[in-house]
């Protein structure tokens, strides 16, 4: 047993690899999972994060998705029901930061789903496309302005392959008006909307997106409005093109030039169509979210780190147990973020549920406890693991006193010891005695 023990701690040391990262205490995050609030639904999905911290989603009160609650949750209030769309499927959905959704409507015999809805929590349910049998809606997204971008397109079957693509524009007070799509966009031509990508609609009530070539060529960035209808967005000096990625809420565009293969540079794109350059070190793993600041969640060596993209720097998001990332990664310019995780139960069934990260305050450093190293309000093996990443690879965490797990004045190899042995081979717990979290 103990030789099997032994065996345990040195894989943890083995396996356990995260970026030396030097932080101040006002930068550590607490995660709080919200799964255990709402325990009673199948699958919650987060939509939308407004500025001042509520969070709004969907709870499916069963696995595919049909009996759609909507709800809002903040931090004082907890989860609060805002309304039903529908008890029928509905699929695709999309939200704002003021509750109004979008989704499409499977009818039962139908394989291509054959309705578009808008729902907001004052009207409840309008149906804005309806469309007949062989034939695909996609509600694309959803701005803050309420207008809806959408896509539809015909069985071309037995293929099943969608022909006579078409796209939209919907509002409420103007309806739905077609957007026509050009053979052309200056030099590039277009043979249809199968060749536009990363169809987005902003605040500022742009369609942002890029030509895929397909490979033959580099993509190019293109954006449409009312007034010129589609137009190349032109490359930062001294590039041939830029490829939107992702889009803040304000119009903010962080794209690519070159390739997806081969990207040469990072840059932001703000509202006055002026390039910023950004860190192009990590980048290429992954941009999950990115607000109108520069702030983005990326992905870097298997783990999670928020970074602001202009001035650099990763901040360690911490992680569950059970953590999985799922999608909608959520950001505002609070650094308040959010995302849809999965909990797998015994039979290794996935749960979506949503998490929130945000900074911790600095009184909450008085209530931290012995043994909680991430201040996830529990003492698990990520805990143990956290004190050896800062032993071995410089991690910092929220209070340093907190892995002096066993009291004894110092932060060695001995607290992760002791921690692992009281979670699995039933020894004593953290010492209870108060913390000292100095940011000194």
């Amino acid at each position: 047993m103990k030789t099997a023990h032994a065996f345990f701690f040195a894989f943890v040391i083995i396996v356990t690899v995260n970026i030396t990262a030097t932080e101040e205490r006002q930068n550590h995050y607490k995660i709080i999972d919200l799964a255990r609030s709402n325990h009673e639904y199948e699958r919650t999905l987060v939509l939308a994060l407004s500025e001042d911290n509520v969070l709004y989603g969907v709870h499916f009160t069963n696995f595919i998705q049909y009996n759609n609650i909507f709800f809002s949750w903040d931090e004082k209030n907890g989860f609060q029901d805002i309304g039903i769309l529908s008890e029928e499927f509905i699929d695709l959905l999309r939200m704002n930061i003021y509750g109004e959704a979008i989704g499409v409507y499977h009818h039962p015999d139908e394989f291509w789903p054959t309705e578009v809805v808008y729902w907001n929590p004052s009207e409840g349910k309008r149906n804005i496309f309806n469309q007949k049998s062989f034939c695909t809606l996609i509600a694309s997204n959803i701005n803050n302005k309420g207008e809806v971008l959408l896509l539809r397109g015909e069985d071309g079957r037995p293929s099943k392959a969608l022909i006579n693509t078409k796209l939209y524009h919907w509002q409420k007070d103007s309806g739905l008006i077609e957007i026509q799509i050009p053979k052309k966009i200056e030099d590039y031509e277009i043979g249809g909307l199968e060749d536009l990508s990363f169809l987005q609609i902003t605040d500022n009530s742009e369609v942002v997106g890029y030509i895929d070539s397909h490979g033959d060529t580099p993509e190019q960035g293109i954006r449409w409005n009312k007034d010129a209808g589609f137009t190349r967005i032109s490359p930062p000096p001294g590039y041939d093109n830029f490829v939107p990625q992702k889009i803040s809420s304000s119009g903010y565009i962080f794209g690519y030039t070159g390739n997806s293969i081969s990207r040469n540079a990072y840059f932001i794109l703000d509202e006055n169509n002026n390039y910023s350059p950004t860190s192009k070190s990590f980048l290429d793993n992954g941009v999950y979210a990115i607000n109108s600041v520069g702030d983005a969640v990326v992905s870097h060596s298997g783990e999670i780190y928020l970074s602001n993209i202009m001035n650099g720097g990763l901040i360690n998001l911490p992680t569950t147990p059970h953590f999985f990332l799922w999608n909608s990664i959520l950001i505002n310019n609070n650094r308040f973020i959010a995302c849809t995780s999965l909990v797998f139960s015994c039979l290794n069934q996935g749960f979506p549920h949503p998490i929130i990260w945000r900074l911790i305050q600095e009184e909450e450093y008085a209530n931290m406890m012995r043994g909680d190293v991430n201040s996830d309000d529990s003492i698990n093996l990520t805990d143990a693991v956290t004190i050896l990443n800062s032993l071995f690879k410089g991690e910092c965490f929220p209070c340093p006193d907190s892995g002096d797990v066993n009291d004894d004045g110092a932060l060695n190899l001995t607290d992760a010891i002791y921690l692992l042995h009281y979670l699995f081979s039933g020894g004593s717990p953290p010492i209870g005695d108060p913390l000292s979290c100095s940011s000194e």
